[in-house]
């Protein structure tokens, strides 16, 4: 009776294994999955040309538009680049400054952004950069949330006089649930 009893301690414990072995596998595939698309660090900060569609429902605030962007593709000085698939973008409104390496400020005007709506396919220059949490402890976690909802990048249009203008390309079907929110 206690060999009996052994033995099959013994194989549920290997099918126990066997499965914690399965699913670790399974989560370290999706991790190195979701990581393949990161974006390049020779692209962050760099101008880039995109197409893509607004996936979700623009959030407006005083300081401009939040929106999130599906990337269809990208460029960048004409040559095509890979970027993350999804990215999340703030379109300033107003004066943007900006400085390098803590030099005097440049002052640009942004062009106001346009009324953007769910489904719409648009072609923008961007300016990206891999998405960092702060270092607060017990505090939000800025950069798993954005992991969570599948975002490897932010961003902001660049839309300045020196920038070809963000441009409508057309109006598309896709993510109807927010174009109806949004309506």
């Amino acid at each position: 009776l206690w060999r009996a009893a052994a033995h099959s301690w013994l194989r549920w414990s290997a099918m126990l294994l066997s499965v914690a072995a399965i699913v670790f596998a399974q989560i370290g595939w999706r991790a190195l999955a979701f990581e393949a698309h990161a974006l390049a660090p020779a692209l962050e900060g760099r101008d880039l040309q995109v197409v893509g569609i607004v996936v979700a429902m623009p959030q407006q605030s005083e300081m401009g538009l939040r929106f999130r962007l599906q990337v269809e593709s990208a460029r960048l000085d004409g040559a095509p680049v890979a970027v993350p698939p999804v990215v999340d973008l703030a379109w300033y409104s107003g004066v943007l400054a900006f400085g390098a390496g803590g030099s005097a400020t440049q002052v640009e005007l942004q062009r106001q952004p346009d009324d953007l709506r769910a489904g719409e396919r648009w072609q923008m220059t961007v300016r990206l950069k891999a998405p960092h949490g702060g270092r607060n402890p017990h505090g939000f976690d800025y950069e798993l949330w954005l992991s969570e909802q599948g975002v490897q990048a932010t961003g902001s249009v660049r839309a300045g006089p020196k920038n070809l203008p963000p441009q409508r390309l057309d109006d598309t079907w896709r993510h109807p649930v927010e174009r109806a929110r949004q309506a």
